[in-house]
C-alpha cells in the first residue's frame, strides 16, 4: 500500500476532467443547483479534484445526455471528450441498455473493449476478477476504517487462516474482512 501512495502522491495534479455518460452521469433527479441545473456526483468529483489537488482552476466538461445507450456515448461523447484533450475521463453508462429486451452483456462489453484501439492499454483496464467480487464497496465507513493507522489493505490472495492467528501475522482481537473474489 505504501508504494501506491507514493506513486499517487507524485502524479500531477488532473487538470482537465470530462465526464460521458447517461442520466447518471448527467446527475438527473439529483440536487438542483441554484441555477436549476443537476448537481450530480460528476460534478462532486470536480469540486473534490480542485479542493483535494489544491488546485485553482480544473477544466470540467460533463457531456453526459440523459437516455443514452453505451454505443451512442460511445460514438457522440467520447470523440467530443478526446477533443477536449483530457488528463481524467469518467464513463458511467450502461442502465439504459440493460433495460433493452435485446441487452447482451457480452456484446457491451467486448464492444467497449474494442473501442480502446491499444492493446497495452485495454489489458491495463481489463478486469481479472469478477465482477461483484473485489472493490466494490457497498459501506458507509470502509474508507474511513481502511485509513485508520493500524488497518492494512491487503490484495494478495490469502492463502489460510490460522486458529489465533498463528504463522499469520494476525494477533488475538485483530479483525479480517474477507471478500469472495479470484
Amino acid at each position: 500500500m505504501g508504494d501506491d501512495v507514493a506513486v499517487i502522491a507524485d502524479r500531477q495534479p488532473f487538470m482537465r476532467f470530462v465526464a460521458v455518460g447517461d442520466s447518471f452521469t448527467e446527475g438527473l433527479n439529483d440536487e438542483i443547483r441554484g441555477d436549476g441545473r443537476h448537481r450530480g456526483w460528476a460534478d462532486r468529483v470536480a469540486e473534490l479534484l480542485v479542493t483535494r489537488q489544491h488546485i485553482e482552476e480544473l477544466s470540467y466538461a460533463n457531456l453526459a445526455i440523459r437516455g443514452r445507450l453505451t454505443r451512442q456515448i460511445m460514438d457522440e461523447q467520447v470523440p467530443q471528450a478526446q477533443a477536449l484533450k483530457p488528463d481524467l475521463v469518467t464513463v458511467g453508462a450502461g442502465v439504459n441498455d440493460a433495460l433493452r429486451r435485446s441487452f447482451s452483456l457480452d456484446t457491451l462489453c467486448t464492444d467497449l473493449e474494442n473501442s480502446v484501439r491499444d492493446p497495452a492499454l485495454r489489458e491495463k483496464l481489463r478486469p481479472h476478477y469478477r465482477a461483484a467480487c473485489k472493490r466494490i464497496i457497498f459501506s458507509e465507513d470502509f474508507y474511513r476504517a481502511i485509513q485508520h493507522p493500524n488497518a492494512e489493505l491487503v490484495t494478495a490472495g490469502i492463502e489460510r487462516i490460522e486458529p489465533r492467528g498463528e504463522g499469520t501475522g494476525l494477533r488475538v482481537g485483530q479483525r479480517i474482512a474477507v471478500s469472495a473474489g479470484d
